[in-house]
């Protein structure tokens, strides 16, 4: 399940809770399409404490979506990803080092608050 948190129109701010489906990743997707529509470049926040990992069909919607919108990854300024579990965090490094554009950090479950704010600031010029 994922659930859109209230940020301001520069940022998508979810929380996955349990299973990722293909219904959960095209809201997601049409939080951030919403988004950009309005913003030359956002930013993400994405809660993973209670993330229990991702269906086949969310996964492939995820594959086909990255692959479609390459071009347009410099529009993604900063994610911050709050998480306990290291696999999440060695994904997140990978895509960061991979990622010119886009800024990835990831934050303790105790350092929530913390990711929100770094999350919320404008996006600037290139990372």
């Amino acid at each position: 399940m994922i659930a859109i948190l209230p940020a301001p129109p520069h940022l998508a701010a979810f929380r996955f809770d349990g299973l990722l489906s293909g219904e959960d990743f095209d809201v997601c997707v049409g939080e951030v399409e919403r988004r950009l529509a309005t913003q030359p470049r956002i930013n993400l926040f994405c809660d993973m404490t209670r993330h229990g990992g991702i269906t086949l069909d969310a996964l492939a919607k995820d594959m086909r979506y990255a692959f479609g919108h390459f071009g347009e990854l410099g529009r993604y300024a900063r994610c911050a990803i709050v998480t306990d579990r290291p696999w999440i965090a060695a994904i997140a490094g990978v895509e960061d080092a991979m990622l010119s554009h886009t800024e990835m950090r990831c934050f303790a479950p105790a350092q929530r608050e913390a990711a929100m704010a770094w999350a919320r600031e404008v996006p600037s010029g290139p990372r």
